[in-house]
């Protein structure tokens, strides 16, 4: 007989700020499990990451694919994030037309 077990934590977005601080590895692991079950603030924050480098390999065209996919579920940040990457040209081409619409969104939604 075999059994499948499952660890399961919850962190509050403290302690998450906290974690990326401290162990950043875990931190991207944790954010890199939430991100993949919609969790926005883990998208954000997993996109802050790979832009800046902490904890896991920066990664800027991976940052802006995880801004694109909070601004597609209506994040305000995920839009001005991903207006930044398309303003700035991180991650790929830059693309001013489509940076303003982002920003326009993520001002739209009281950002």
């Amino acid at each position: 007989m075999t059994f499948s077990l499952r660890r399961e934590e919850q962190v509050d977005i403290d302690q998450l700020h906290q974690l990326i601080e401290h162990s950043p590895g875990k931190a991207a692991q944790a954010l890199l499990a939430a991100a993949a079950q919609n969790v926005v603030e883990a998208q954000l924050l997993l996109g802050q990451i790979l832009l800046d480098g902490r904890g896991i390999e920066q990664d800027p065209a991976l940052a802006r694919t995880w801004f694109g996919i909070a601004a597609r579920q209506g994040s305000a940040m995920g839009h001005n994030m991903l207006g930044r990457c398309l303003e700035h040209g991180w991650g790929g081409q830059a693309d001013l037309a489509a940076a303003a619409g982002h920003y326009r969104a993520a001002a739209a939604a009281g950002l």
